[in-house]
Parts: C-alpha cells; structure tokens; sequence
C-alpha cells in the first residue's frame, strides 16, 4: 500500500528497508540529513501464513510501486538481533583500534567468536583520568546469519550498501528528531514479534536492550480470550484498544445450585501491556544504576503497538517524564497532500527512515 511518492526529482536518493515479522517498509529519501525529503513511503502488510515466502514479492511490489531501482539501499537485520556489546578503549590509531576491538570483544562476548563477523562504531570520546577514550558500541553476528540476511535481498536483486542494527537506526531518529534534548532520551521501539529497548545521551546510544515481547502478544491474548481468528483480534486491537474488555458469567453459589445469571466485565490485554511497562522500568532502573544517570527527559514511542488507543495515554500513569509517539518525518520535508495518510501511521516507518539518514552520512 502506497502511503504516498513525490515524483519530483533529486540527487543521490537513498532508501531505507524494514523487513517486519508482520510488514514491511520501504522509505525513499533524498537531500541531506539536514534537508531531507521525502520521495516515498510504502507499507505491505505480510500474510501471517508462510510470511517467509511472501517477503521477496512483497518486497518488489513496494520498489515498483515506489519506482525504485538501482539506489543506495539499507536494511536492519531480520528474524535474528545480533549481540551488542559496549567497550571503552584509549584513543589510538584507527588500524591499532581494530585489532584492539578485535582481542577486547572476546572478553565481553560470552559465546566463542569464531565464524563471527565482529564491526564496531565509535560513538564518542570521554575523558578517564587524563586519559582520552573511545566509547565504542561492538556488533556480533555469525557470518551465516549475514549470508542469509543478504540472500533474502538478493531475490528482489538488490545488492544492499548498509546492513544495521535496529539500535543505530533508531539513533538516527534521535539525532534528527531529538537533538534539543542533552540528557537521556529512552526510545522504545515495538515490533510485532520483539522489542528494543534504547537509552542515549548527548546523541550517543548508551544503552539497548531486546525483549521478546511484541504486538503479537497482545493479538493472541485477544484470540484467546474472544475466541476469534487472528486477523479479526488484529484489527480489535488496532480499533478499541486498551479499551476492550470481554464478559464472562460472574458465579455465585445459590442452594441447589451456581448462579450464572450475572456478568461481569474481564480486562483482555492490561496484563500483557503491564509486561511492557515492567520491562521497560527495569531497563531504565539498570541504565541508572549501571551509569549512574538520573535525569531523564522523556520516553519516545515507535512501531505499530504505539498507535493502539490508549497505549500512550496508559503507559504515561506509569512514569514521571513526557511519553510521546514517534514522528520520523517531523523534520522531513514532503508534501501533504501526496502523503496524506502518512501521520496516522508515521511511528511504524521510524526504523527505514532511520535506514536511510544513516546512508546519507
């Protein structure tokens, strides 16, 4: 489904791809990071039967819709989340660095890196007693986990220029969108399957953490309670909410028998939302504790979980800070009435617009 494309023509356009558990997204941008525009925003929503062989016409579909050819491309890995570790090191020659990083990953990862591809990103410098170090943020994946990433790519003949993690894309958000804030900014993005859990400062990620606990657990609690198919629960959730609620026969024990006259009402999806807040206020508790922080600034929301009614408004009574709902496009110039449909689901494409103002560095 087209969200919407601006046929005008510029420079060196990049694109942004996320490859969901339950959709995918395609973002087209061009300019600068500072000026970017938006030429195209799609969506396609992945069958939940055999969603894996689905991908790669789901995925040229969007490109032709969008006319998308031979571009600088980027994706964030999918159906697996690569290690990530954070080191500090002196500061020293970037060739030394690499070696260094290369001896100091062994020590931090706890799984024999062998067969691994180990890259690292510097993220800023820090003074340690007269001493000036490097933070880096070191990424882990096994070299077969990479082979099979590109290979999903590969069928739509597409030769990718970036292959990320979540986190970082979404520190590109951050550093766009969120810049005015110094102190930390918690970002929480949530996905059907799972949900990253990130924490930066001063616009370096300091903190990510990955849960398995996404929006579809929130879709099977309705299934199971309403007894209904999985696409119907899917759009329950979508249309009431933290607001639905199902009646179930309240019991009383009479002589001669139980009373099942009255009803009462039985809250579907609290419980599991509860998890969310609960994960999400660990997090944070560690991120405090370890780096001994305690201003933080706000909470920003993303992925298609934030749009369900009276998400955003019931995790807010659990915390003392702003919570807000991502716009990845809130400093991203596009015309409205092209992309008219693009506010009411702007937090699901934060990842591929955070893709794509990564490759215009």
């Amino acid at each position: 489904m087209a969200i919407g494309f601006d046929l005008s023509l510029f420079r060196s356009p990049v694109v942004g791809i996320d490859i969901g558990s339950s959709s995918i997204k395609v973002v087209q941008l061009s300019g600068s990071i500072r000026n970017a525009k938006l030429l195209y925003a799609g969506l396609a929503e992945i069958p939940k039967e055999r969603s894996e062989e689905k991908i790669p016409d789901t995925l040229d579909n969007l490109l032709e819709e969008g006319r998308i050819k031979k571009q600088k491309m980027g994706a964030v890995f999918t159906t697996y989340t690569p290690t990530i570790r954070y080191l500090t090191l002196p500061k020293m020659p970037k060739d030394e660095l690499a070696e260094a990083v290369k001896w100091e990953a062994k020590k931090v990862i706890n799984f024999p890196t062998e067969g691994m591809i180990i890259d690292f990103l510097v993220m800023g410098e820090i003074d340690d007693r007269d001493i000036k170090k490097y933070e880096l943020l070191i990424v882990a994946v096994e070299k077969e986990t990479v082979f099979n990433n590109m290979a999903v790519f590969k069928k739509s003949g597409i030769q990718l220029n970036l292959l990320t993690v979540n986190p970082l894309a979404m520190l590109n958000i951050v550093k766009k969108n969120y810049a005015a804030y110094e102190e930390n900014v918690v970002y929480v993005d949530i996905g059907a399957g799972k949900t990253d859990i990130n924490v930066s400062k001063k616009k370096v990620l300091r903190f990510t953490r990955n849960i398995y606990l996404g929006g579809n657990n929130i879709t099977r609690a309705i299934e199971e309670n309403l007894k209904t198919g999985y696409n119907e629960a899917e759009l329950l959730k979508k249309e009431k909410g933290m607001s639905m609620r199902s009646t179930i026969p309240a019991q009383s024990i009479e002589e001669g028998g139980i009373n099942t006259a009255g009803r009462e009402e039985k809250e579907i999806i609290r419980s599991i939302v509860d998890n969310f807040v609960l994960e999400i206020q660990r997090s944070i508790d560690y991120y405090r504790a370890q780096f001994r922080e305690g201003i933080l600034q706000r909470i920003v929301l993303s992925g298609g979980t934030s749009l369900m009614p009276g998400f955003k408004e019931y995790m807010s009574s659990f915390f003392d800070i702003p919570v807000v709902i991502d716009n990845p496009f809130f400093n991203v110039n596009y015309r409205s009435d092209a992309f008219y449909k693009l506010e009411s689901m702007a937090p699901r494409f934060s990842t591929s617009v955070g893709i794509a103002l990564g490759l215009m560095r």
